[in-house]
């Protein structure tokens, strides 16, 4: 099996988010914060994985396949085979999946869990509407320039809903306003931009109470971000 360069995209988008993790026999990839519930990840692959994977540091096997882009890998039991037409063989054990508790998986309640058996979904949203990738990317970068952390989605009194970049305490700091849709609720949430480890693609956003849901246009990403508090 060839992996897509798709899914070589997501295990790295993956690495970002999660050193460590975890993954069901099937074509979707979960993954969280290591600390908390800041950021989940869940994708769609083009490719059905046979077997459970647990992987302690994601960034190795990451930079073994960005080194042999075009390997067969063949997905056993216990390990991976990478296959080079010219480079020879490398076998890449998985972890064991308990030794990956406290990296991989998060607290719900009192009990750990690890992402890929959380269930995503979208229920009763305040706000649904198209953002493109580009308008999500200007404001990531314009909150690098003026040092600012937070985007913030709020309405103004004529219903207007704007993405911010803003200080959430300090309202005579730097700022950067854009208008997105008209809105007839009331809407003021903001997310920490270390947060927001996205892909690049054009995102279905969905405001909650105390979250935002990024879907991409084509449904194949979805990552839920939590709040600022």
């Amino acid at each position: 099996m060839k992996l897509s360069k798709e899914t070589l995209e997501i295990l790295h988008n993956c690495q970002e988010i999660n050193n460590s993790i975890v993954i069901n026999p099937g074509n979707l990839i979960k993954t969280t914060h290591p600390d908390s519930l800041k950021i989940l990840l869940q994708a769609q692959i083009v490719e059905e994985l046979p077997y459970e994977i647990s992987i302690f540091e994601l960034s190795s096997l990451n930079s073994l396949l960005k080194m042999f882009p075009d390997a067969d890998i063949n997905f056993q039991e216990r390990f991976l085979d990478i296959n080079t037409s010219s480079s020879g063989s490398i076998r890449y054990m998985y972890s064991e999946k308990s030794a990956l508790e406290s990296y991989a998986a998060v607290y719900i309640g009192d009990k750990r869990v690890f992402p890929k058996d959380l269930k995503f979904g979208v229920e009763n949203e305040d706000l649904k509407f198209e953002l493109p990738y580009s308008d999500l990317k200007t404001a990531m970068k314009v909150s690098h320039i003026i040092g600012l952390s937070s985007i913030m989605f709020e309405t103004d009194d004529n219903g207007m809903l704007y993405m911010k970049v803003v200080n959430p305490r300090n309202d005579t700091s730097n700022s950067y306003t854009k208008n997105i849709c008209k809105c007839n609720k009331k809407i003021k949430i903001s997310v920490n931009t270390d947060n927001l480890k996205l892909l690049q693609r054009d995102y279905i956003i969905s405001i909650l109470k105390n979250k935002l849901i990024f879907k991409s246009v084509d449904e194949k990403l979805l990552y839920v971000v939590a709040s600022e508090v």
